[in-house]
């Protein structure tokens, strides 16, 4: 497996590399390496080699830099690999869509070989970078997408409204296989919510930090709400480029007394942090990227048990209807106050709408989509690529 992100903080790739390894697979992982990791390490059986090389946010040339950088690596670590194990499988996680080229030539060697598509590359970029992407730069996005969408025996991606996309982009409908970017039920459980600490009412946010996240109009609300709500506070956990304006947007408003950055925190604590607040929040803005995300931040607010205020956004909208979560109008900092205002006022409606949470969860939950993930992986490997249909 090959990804441009940390092992320990990438819950899909750990959840898909443990689903190998749980099925009897010999799994290597190759990822970044963050200060403080080793170079190698088993966990849980898998081994995970890491590039020295930290992502960076900051601008494009940035992005492309790491790219580039990370691909040269991994093209060397997989080939070199490869040469010693022969491997099986080479399973390659975007972004960005061009690492699937690092398995060249294993594929040509007899190895299957599956890109992974969590993020659509054009998008992304383009709500990141907005005017800044040249027209030339936005051709050679959609000309690697198209070419690296070629390569695999097989394209998994993280919803129906993704799938979709890619049909639209010329990919055979037969190669795209779904397995939903679901929580793993072993490390968020429904628990019993603590007692508030005095007046404490803690939204949290747990992702990546960026503008794109809009995070800034949870400061807003926050400032609307301390005096109906003295005890309102945000816990933002994570990291990313939109940090230091966020701490100035706080500042700005006068509640940086209100708003605690975490940092970017190890999986295992998340479920911890979630259990001890009472409102998990989703605010992405309305744009291309955000039409086609099913945050997975929204599925492990409601496996704690907490209640979910989240911009209603077209794919989501499809998968969770209103009855379970509290939605608001994307943008807008007064629709999303008047949601948390809700949940604080009616704890019989938070109830109501965790119970139709529970009826959601036993239909879309990890060790379903685990199964069929494992199902898919050994059907492509032991009768070819054909198998992909039967999935």
């Amino acid at each position: 497996m090959l990804t441009y992100s940390y092992y320990g903080s990438d819950p899909r790739v750990r959840r898909q590399a443990e689903a190998l390894s749980d099925n009897g697979h010999i799994v290597e992982v190759i990822a970044l390496r963050n200060d403080g990791e080793a170079a190698s390490e088993d966990l849980k059986g898998i081994t995970v080699v890491r590039i020295p090389w930290k992502r960076h946010r900051e601008g494009i040339l940035m992005y492309i830099a790491g790219y580039v950088w990370f691909f040269v690596s991994g093209l060397i670590y997989v080939t070199a690999y490869y040469l010693r194990r022969r491997y099986d499988l080479i399973y390659v996680f975007n972004m960005p869509d061009f690492l699937v080229f690092c398995g060249l030539l294993p594929k040509f060697g007899g190895a299957r070989l599956i890109l992974d598509v969590r993020d659509p590359m054009p998008e992304l970029l383009n709500t990141i970078f907005g005017d800044r992407i040249s027209s030339i730069v936005a051709s050679v996005v959609l000309l690697q997408e198209r070419l690296s969408h070629r390569l695999p025996d097989l394209i998994v991606t993280v919803n129906e409204a993704m799938r979709e996309t890619l049909v639209r982009r010329g990919v055979d409908l037969r190669k795209i296989v779904v397995v939903h970017n679901l929580p793993d039920p072993s490390l968020f459980s429904r628990a019993a919510q603590p007692e508030r600490s005095g007046q404490a009412f803690t939204l949290i946010y747990t992702g990546t930090i960026s503008p794109r996240h809009h995070i800034d109009l949870a400061i807003e609300a926050l400032c609307m709400l301390q005096e109906e709500i003295p005890g309102i506070r945000l816990s933002i956990v994570g990291e990313g480029p939109d940090v230091t304006r966020l701490r100035e947007t706080a500042r700005r408003l006068h509640v940086e007394g209100r708003v605690i950055f975490q940092g970017l925190v190890p999986l295992e604590k998340i479920p911890g942090l979630l259990s001890a607040s009472q409102v998990g929040i989703s605010t992405y803005a309305e744009d291309a990227f955000s039409a086609l995300v099913l945050p997975t931040k929204v599925f492990e607010y409601l496996m704690v048990g907490i209640p979910v205020v989240c911009s209603r956004t077209p794919t989501l909208d499809k998968y969770v209807d209103e009855r379970t979560v509290f939605y608001f109008k994307p943008g807008d900092a007064r629709s999303f106050a008047a949601q948390v205002r809700l949940i604080n006022d009616n704890p019989d409606l938070v109830s109501e709408k965790l119970s139709h949470a529970q009826a959601l969860l036993a239909k879309m939950n990890w060790e379903r989509e685990k199964r069929l993930f494992q199902e898919m992986i050994n059907g492509l490997l032991t009768n070819g690529v054909e198998a992909r249909t039967k999935i």
